[in-house]
């Protein structure tokens, strides 16, 4: 997919108004349908040329659903196909099960290294099995079990939601459902690139924030292009928007190729 065919498909998808995207996606995407094609792919749904295997209660069947209709995370998936470069490493922060990050593996050069981030330790198990099962060029890929974070804490806790697509970094890790992970910071993974420079690929559900403010003159050094998904969040006591982040970005010389609403793609002028 080139940038020019992105933009029609934008184009096309703003035509049609929100209620009819919200019937179709009720009445196609739902755990009726999901739990179907589950068991007539044995768990493991066609999408876009990969096999993504989703044995797992992590992952809910309207989520197949969506997976098989090429829905689920659309627009990102869209974005980093048409804006992958094939001369740079990849770091992808918050890989989850591994759908984004087996077509990095079919877009990425074939002397390059992705490193692949994911903090939900439940999703691991699938992320691995989803990159092993795509991986016919055997790209080299480090599989990172972490949470980016910048609290200086060797661990925090992660809140484990139903979804494979909102969990996220928690102060409280009161509740059965939030565990304890590792965290890391973007540049700590630096040493481990072959290229100079490198894309990054980021949907870490607002802890992005605290990456962009702290990492900025690292970003600025080492990132050629940011494929990102903005949350608007807190850090150090402030809120920061989308359009706040965004214009973060901007400041530091980051230009917007691209925007899918809260999904950008920037470029290291």
């Amino acid at each position: 997919m080139n940038k020019s065919f992105l933009k029609i498909k934008d184009k096309i998808r703003s035509v049609v108004p929100y209620p009819v995207k919200s019937i179709i996606l009720k009445s196609f995407c739902n755990d009726v349908v999901g739990s179907f094609l589950g068991r007539i792919y044995s768990e493991s749904i066609p999408h876009r040329g990969a096999r993504i295997f989703v044995g797992s209660s992590c992952f809910k069947d309207s989520n197949k659903a969506m997976l098989w209709f090429g829905w689920y995370e659309r627009s990102e998936i869209d974005q980093t196909i048409a804006y992958l470069d094939q001369g740079y490493d990849v770091i992808e922060l918050g890989s989850s099960i591994g759908v984004n990050t087996t077509q990095i593996l079919k877009h990425i050069g074939d002397e390059r290294r992705l490193m692949a981030v994911e903090a939900n330790p439940d999703l691991i198990p699938l992320l691995k099995e989803n990159i092993k099962n795509n991986n016919p060029r055997n790209i080299e890929v480090t599989v990172v079990d972490a949470a980016v974070d910048y609290s200086n804490d060797d661990s925090i806790g992660f809140l484990i939601t139903d979804s494979t697509l909102s969990g996220k970094v928690s102060r409280d890790v009161g509740p059965e459902n939030c565990k304890i992970v590792k965290t890391i910071k973007l540049s700590d993974l630096s040493n481990q690139l072959t290229t100079a420079r490198f894309i990054l690929v980021a949907d870490i559900e607002g802890a992005e924030v605290g990456m962009i403010i702290n990492e900025m003159e690292f970003l600025k050094k080492r990132c050629f292009r940011i494929i990102i998904e903005i949350d608007g969040a807190y850090f150090g006591g402030k809120y920061y928007s989308i359009e706040d982040v965004k214009c973060l970005l901007e400041q530091y010389g980051f230009e917007l190729q691209h925007r899918h609403a809260n999904r950008m793609v920037f470029e290291n002028a």
